[in-house]
């Protein structure tokens, strides 16, 4: 007596049925192959769904060296929208000095390349113009921030905020983080930070200025770093809505903060003080919206490297406050004095909103696809020891 796959061998079942249920045995494991192949690949086990972004980061480099491109080159006409007392800031010198705040991660490479020198893999990076447009990305990006930043502190004419802040890019970590492939502690990162920002203030500020900056800077540095460092986006154990009030706190904070530290904290209803912040509405949304597009814009494009959702963070970044400000001369025709419009900050925040969905949604789908593997290899294993059981039963 034969018996069928999975079948005990005492049933004695008709030839074509017989055949039916041994076409349906031998497809199983070419299925579990093609259900394996959509969800994993040979590649060190990623899902497959991230080789996608994998292929998509040199044109997302390309497309943000153009944003900043874009929006250094704009600053002139933007700068002839400002009023007479906003001229007086010099745009183009603050962007060259925002420029200098990537110098400290070039050095840090440099060094560590020089002390441990420079791996194949190192090698082959560096080597290949197609890799170029990611490590000018930090430096076409800190172009088009300046902007934003200068904006943000209320237009002051001071650029050390500016450089603090463009010196404590989340994604200037990870990059770093990335090429050299060692972990940077977070007293080093503040110390780098501090040194390049205490550097730019004293170019642009008298001493107390500087060494309020320098102070902020290290106070900073270490509150960004370890918020990166556990950043719920990687886990995605946070619950989304608790995930967002964190988001919208610190930013705003420090928002705030940022607004008020260059000129001073006063409680006398000054343009300086906290009240003033509070109760301008205009202010108030630009320190929010700074603290939002930063948490959330560079948190977002730091989780992007890792989901699928780089069109959707994309667009959210290119409505950062430089771009929304043109944007918002361009539609009132230059006469309106506020910085931000709160329509476009609510369509900034629903689009990131919509890239943490579908964040959620790819996770989602990843582990039904998971799930479905299990059962299928469940199924393969039962019917193996359905297969023992005839000859057993035989013996």
């Amino acid at each position: 007596i034969v018996g069928a796959p999975g079948v005990a061998s005492a049933l004695l079942l008709p030839d074509s049925e017989e055949r039916e249920r041994e076409k349906k045995w031998e497809v199983l494991p070419s299925a579990v192959e093609r259900v394996s192949m959509t969800v994993t690949t040979a590649w060190d086990s990623e899902p497959r769904i991230y080789i996608l972004v994998r292929y998509s980061q040199p044109l997302m480099a390309w497309a943000l060296c153009l944003l900043g491109l874009l929006s250094w080159a704009a600053i002139g006409p933007i700068y002839e929208c400002f009023p007479d007392n906003v001229r007086q800031t010099p745009f183009r010198i603050g962007m060259w000095r925002n420029a200098f705040a990537l110098c400290p991660f070039l050095v840090y490479l440099l060094v560590h390349w020089a002390r441990h020198g420079m791996s194949a893999e190192h090698k082959a990076f560096v080597c290949n113009p197609q890799h170029w447009p990611v490590l000018l990305l930090p430096g076409a990006g800190s172009f088009g921030s300046a902007t934003l930043y200068t904006i943000s502190i209320n237009c002051t004419h001071e650029f050390a905020l500016t450089a603090i802040l463009s010196a404590l890019h989340p994604y200037l970590l990870v990059v770093v983080e990335h090429y050299t492939g060692k972990q940077i502690r977070m007293p080093q990162f503040a110390a780098l930070a501090v040194g390049c920002t205490g550097f730019l203030s004293m170019l642009t500020a008298d001493r107390f200025q500087s060494l309020a900056a320098t102070a902020f800077a290290l106070l900073s540095s270490i509150a960004v770093a370890a918020y990166v460092k556990s950043n719920a986006f990687v886990q995605a154990n946070v619950p989304f809505p608790l995930l967002m009030t964190i988001n919208f706190t610190v930013g705003l904070a420090l928002g705030v903060l940022g607004t008020l530290t260059l000129e001073g904290t006063t409680f006398d209803g000054s343009p300086n003080s906290l009240q003033y912040v509070l109760r301008d509405r205009a202010t108030f949304v630009t320190a929010a919206w700074m603290g939002l597009a930063f948490f959330f814009g560079i948190s977002s494009f730091v989780a992007c490297v890792k989901h699928l959702s780089v069109l959707v963070v994309g667009v959210a970044i290119a409505l950062e406050p430089e771009t929304s400000v043109l944007l918002n001369r361009l539609i009132v025709g230059g006469s309106t004095s506020e910085p931000l419009p709160t329509g476009l900050m609510l369509l900034g925040m629903l689009l990131i909103t919509a890239s943490k969905l579908f964040m959620g949604l790819e996770e989602f789908l990843k582990r039904k696809l998971e799930v479905k593997v299990d059962v299928t290899e469940a199924i393969q294993n039962a019917s193996f020891l359905l297969d023992t059981i005839p000859e057993k039963s035989v013996d």
